[in-house]
């Protein structure tokens, strides 16, 4: 298998289980709230979540300018996220703390959506073909998180694989991009511009994706 064939499938597991996680928390988070709080407060619950995954966003892209060790908020970002996790999977629905833990959780999940549309724009204008590393990905994400959450319940396999999902994160993310390879930083220089274009547009398309899977399909 060639180096570039590995590359991309690495890629695929990487945005894959990024979505597999997106889907899966959101969907575990719409249920904040449950039996004390009515329907339309239950509404601004879940756009407040929205709001909170967009400030994680918007938290990476002022972190990773102003910090050259950016590392260290991903590891917090993934320890985070994996103890909301938990606290998603075995706390009772129906209490203020599964609510809490929710919109804690929500920052740390879109801190690592911006590390990893990041990591892909800066892919795409190193030259990788990362438009079917995410559809690919995108597609699996989604089908075996409808299998293990929608179609069967929430069974054993939905939290082993959601902490296998965080595992690949973290290897994949702390890992070097396509401009710590050989060759491939002059390149990456010269495609600045292009480099924004990518991350815009990818960030809007999936934003957008997510929002019509998360909202209108579970919600």
């Amino acid at each position: 298998m060639s180096e570039k064939m590995k590359r991309e499938i690495s890629l695929t597991v990487l945005f894959a289980a990024f979505m597999f996680l997106q889907f899966t928390v959101l969907a575990l988070g719409n249920h904040a709230g449950e039996g004390y709080l009515s329907t339309e407060r239950r509404e601004l619950v879940y756009y407040a979540l929205q709001v909170f995954v967009i400030l994680g966003f918007l938290a990476y892209a002022f972190l990773e300018r102003i910090f050259s060790r950016k590392k260290y908020f991903l590891i917090v970002s993934l320890a985070l996220l994996t103890a909301g996790s938990v606290i998603l999977f075995f706390a009772d629905k129906a209490t203020p703390f599964y609510l809490i833990a929710t919109l804690a959780s929500m920052p740390c999940l879109g801190y690592l959506g911006g590390a990893v549309y990041h990591r892909m724009s800066i892919e795409t204008a190193a030259g990788e073909n990362t438009a079917r590393s995410m559809g690919i990905g995108c597609a699996a994400a989604i089908a075996i998180q409808f299998l293990l959450q929608i179609q069967w319940g929430i069974m054993p396999l939905l939290p082993a694989a959601m902490l296998a999902a965080i595992g690949l994160l973290a290897y994949f993310l702390l890992q070097g991009t396509a401009e710590n390879q050989p060759g491939a930083q002059k390149t990456a220089e010269k495609t600045g511009p292009r480099r924004l274009l990518f991350s815009c547009l990818i960030a809007a398309a999936f934003l957008l994706l997510t929002g019509f899977y998360n909202g209108y399909i579970q919600h």
